[in-house]
C-alpha cells in the first residue's frame, strides 16, 4: 500500500511541477519584459498569482516593488487590486493579523474612491480570512463575523449583477454555513452557485471548489458518501483545468472522509496522505492541520492509536500555529481602529460641510443689503422646494424600508404556514392526504421566494426571475429526489426583471406545471430532461417542457379537474394569457401573456 501511494504521489508531483514550472516560467519571462508602470503592475500581479503557492518568499520580495508601481501608475482600480493582493499573500502564509489589516486598507482606499466591485471583492476577502481564524480556534465569534462579511458581500454582487463572482461568494457563504454547523443553509448556497454556473456555462477558478464543498457538506447531511464521491470526482476533473493543487488537497482531504464513512480504510488513508503532502510541499499550515486531523481520525476507527496518537499531536501544533490569542487580540485592535477611522473620516466631513455652509450663510448675508426683496424672495422659493423636495424623498425611502419590511414579514409568516404543513403531513396517514398538504406547502413556498428576493433588492416592485426560476427549480428537484446526475434540467430566461404582480402568479404556474412533470412524468424514465424557458419577444412566453409520456390534452382541458389544473387555467387567464397544450415526444406547455397585459 505504502508503495503504491508514493508512486501515485511521485508521478503527480513530477506531471504538476513540470506543468507548473512552464506557467511560472511563462509569466515570470512577462513580468521581465513589461515596460512602464502600469504594464509591470498587471504582469506582475499575474506572476504573483501563480508562484505565491510554488514560492512565497518570491512573492513577498516583489510586493512592495509592485505596489510602488501601482501607485506611479495612477491607475486607482489597479492600486485597490494590488493592495488586495497583499492581502491575500499574508493569508496564504496564515498570517491572519496582517491579512486583515491589509483587506481594510485596501477596502478604506476602495471606498474612497466608490469602487463598488473591488468593494464587494474585499468583504468577501475578508469573510474568508475570519473563516479561516475561526476554522483553526472554532470560535463562534470569528465565524459570525465572516458571515456578516459574506452576507454583505452577496448582497453588493446582486446589486452589481456579477453572477461569475456571485457563485464564487455562494462558496463562501457555503463554507462559513458549513463551519457553524448549519448545513441546511450551506448546503442551499453550495446548490444555487452550481445552479448559477450551470445556467451562465461557468469557467471559472472556483467552479471545482464548488463541487468539492457541497460534498463535504453532503456527507454531514445528507450522509451519503457516494453522491459526495461523484462531486469530488467531478471536481478532481476540472481542478487540472484550473493549475489548483491546493484545490487537490480539499478534494483528496475530502475523499478521504467519505471513503471512511463507507469504511472503506485503504483508500482513506491513501487520500489522506495524498492530501498531506501536497499542504506539506507548499507548507500551508492551515491545510497541514487539517489534513493530520482527517488521518488521526482515520486511525482512531481502525484502533492504530500509536499513528491516531502522532497525527493528534500534530494536527494540535498547526492549530496552534495558525492562530495565537495575541494574533485574535491585534485583529480585533485593527478593525476597531478602522471603524473609529470611519466615524472620525465622518465627522470631520460634518464639520467641513459647516463651515461651507456658514461661509455660505454670510455671503448671503451681505448680498442681501443690495437684493433683499429678490433675493428674499428666491430663498423662501428654493427653502420650500428643498423642504417639498426633501419630504418626497423622505416619504420615498421611508415606502422602500415599509415595502421591505412588509416583504420581510410576508416571508417570515410564509415559512412558518410551511412548517405548519409540514407537521401536519407528518401526522397524516392517509398517503393521498399527505401528498395534498405536501403540494399546498410547495405552492407557499413558491410564493415565499418571491418575497425573499424583494427583500433583499434595491427595487423593491420588481422580481429577478432568472434567479427566481433558478431557485424554484432547484428547490422542487431536491423535493422530488432527483439531483444534477439524475434528470437534466435546461433553464433560458431572457426577461430578467417583472413586476411582481405578473411574477406572482407566473410562479405559482410554473411550480404546478414543474410539480406536475416530477410527479407523473418521470416515473419510468431513465433519461429525464425538463426545460423551462421564458422569453420576451413582443409578448412574454413560458414554455415549460419534458420528456415523459405525455399528457390527454382534451382531458387536461375539461372542466372539474385537479386543484393544480384550475388554478393554472385561473391564473393564466388573471394575467390575460393563452395556454396551449403540446403532447410530441413528451408534454409541452405554453403560456402566452400580450405585452399590455404586462403594463
Amino acid at each position: 500500500m505504502k508503495t503504491v501511494f508514493h508512486v501515485v504521489c511521485l508521478l503527480f508531483s513530477v506531471a504538476s511541477l513540470a506543468q507548473e514550472s512552464t506557467i511560472v516560467e511563462e509569466k515570470r519571462e512577462a513580468f521581465y519584459k513589461a515596460n512602464g508602470a502600469k504594464e509591470k503592475t498587471l504582469l506582475g500581479l499575474d506572476y504573483l498569482d501563480v508562484v505565491t503557492r510554488q514560492n512565497p518568499d518570491t512573492a513577498k520580495v516583489l510586493m512592495p516593488n509592485i505596489y510602488q508601481w501601482a501607485l506611479e501608475s495612477k491607475d486607482k482600480p489597479l492600486i485597490g487590486r494590488t493592495m488586495h493582493q497583499q492581502g491575500n499573500l499574508y493569508l496564504f502564509e496564515s498570517h491572519y493579523d496582517k491579512a486583515v489589516d491589509a483587506y481594510l486598507d485596501a477596502l478604506r482606499f476602495a471606498e474612497e474612491n466608490r469602487d463598488q466591485n473591488r468593494i464587494a471583492k474585499l468583504h468577501n476577502a475578508l469573510a474568508v480570512a475570519y473563516l479561516r481564524m475561526g476554522h483553526s480556534q472554532d470560535v463562534k465569534s470569528l465565524y459570525e463575523r465572516a458571515a456578516e462579511y459574506s452576507e454583505l458581500s452577496i448582497k453588493e454582487i446582486e446589486i452589481l449583477r456579477d453572477t461569475i463572482f456571485l457563485v464564487n461568494a455562494l462558496n463562501t457563504r457555503g463554507v462559513i454555513a458549513n463551519n457553524e454547523e448549519d448545513y441546511e443553509v450551506a448546503f442551499n448556497a453550495f446548490q444555487r452557485g452550481l445552479l448559477l454556473a450551470e445556467i451562465v456555462n461557468l469557467k471559472a477558478p472556483w467552479l471545482p471548489s464548488l463541487y468539492s464543498n457541497s460534498a463535504e457538506v453532503i456527507l454531514k447531511l445528507r450522509n451519503d458518501p457516494d453522491r459526495a464521491i461523484r462531486n469530488l470526482n467531478r471536481a478532481l476533473e476540472l481542478y487540472p483545468l484550473y493549475e489548483d493543487e491546493t484545490g487537490l488537497e480539499h478534494s483528496y482531504r475530502n475523499l478521504a472522509v467519505a471513503y471512511t464513512q463507507k469504511k472503506e480504510y485503504a483508500k482513506a488513508e491513501m487520500y489522506g496522505k495524498m492530501a498531506l503532502e501536497i499542504g506539506q510541499r507548499f507548507n500551508d499550515k492551515y491545510r497541514i492541520f487539517l489534513s493530520h486531523k482527517a488521518l488521526y481520525e482515520i486511525y482512531d476507527q481502525t484502533s492504530d492509536y500509536r499513528k491516531a496518537l502522532e497525527h493528534m499531536r500534530l494536527y494540535k501544533i498547526y492549530e496552534d500555529s495558525t492562530l495565537t490569542v495575541e494574533k485574535n487580540l491585534a485583529i480585533a485592535e485593527v478593525e476597531t481602529r478602522y471603524q473609529t477611522e470611519k466615524k472620525e473620516e465622518e465627522i470631520a466631513q460634518l464639520s467641513t460641510e459647516n463651515r461651507r455652509r456658514r461661509n455660505q450663510f454670510i455671503g448671503a448675508g451681505l448680498a442681501s443689503v443690495l437684493f433683499l426683496g429678490l433675493a428674499g424672495l428666491a430663498l423662501l422659493q428654493n427653502r420650500s422646494i428643498k423642504v417639498k423636495n426633501k419630504k418626497i424623498e423622505e416619504q420615498s425611502g421611508q415606502l422602500k424600508t415599509m415595502m421591505r419590511e412588509l416583504h420581510h414579514r410576508v416571508k417570515n409568516n410564509l415559512a412558518i404556514v410551511s412548517s405548519l404543513l409540514k407537521i401536519q403531513s407528518n401526522r397524516m396517514e392517509d398517503e393521498t392526504a399527505v401528498q395534498a398538504v405536501l403540494q399546498g406547502r410547495q405552492r407557499v413556498d413558491a410564493m415565499s421566494l418571491i418575497h425573499q428576493g424583494l427583500y433583499h433588492k434595491e427595487n423593491v416592485s420588481q422580481v429577478n426571475m432568472k434567479q427566481y426560476i433558478g431557485e424554484l427549480c432547484l428547490s422542487l428537484m431536491t423535493a422530488y429526489g432527483f439531483t444534477e446526475e439524475t434528470l437534466k434540467l435546461y433553464l433560458e430566461v431572457e426577461s430578467e426583471e417583472l413586476e411582481v404582480d405578473v411574477a406572482m402568479p407566473l410562479g405559482l404556474i410554473i411550480n404546478e406545471l414543474v410539480t406536475n412533470a416530477f410527479k407523473y412524468a418521470f416515473t419510468e424514465n431513465e433519461n429525464p430532461v425538463l426545460s423551462v424557458s421564458l422569453k420576451k419577444a413582443k409578448d412574454l412566453t413560458l414554455t415549460i417542457q419534458d420528456n415523459g409520456p405525455g399528457v390527454d390534452v382534451a382531458s387536461w382541458q375539461k372542466r372539474g379537474q385537479s386543484f393544480g389544473k384550475q388554478l393554472v387555467n385561473g391564473l393564466t387567464r388573471q394575467l390575460g394569457g393563452k395556454l396551449e397544450i403540446e403532447s410530441q415526444k413528451g408534454t409541452r406547455f405554453t403560456i402566452t401573456i400580450p405585452a399590455n397585459k404586462l403594463k
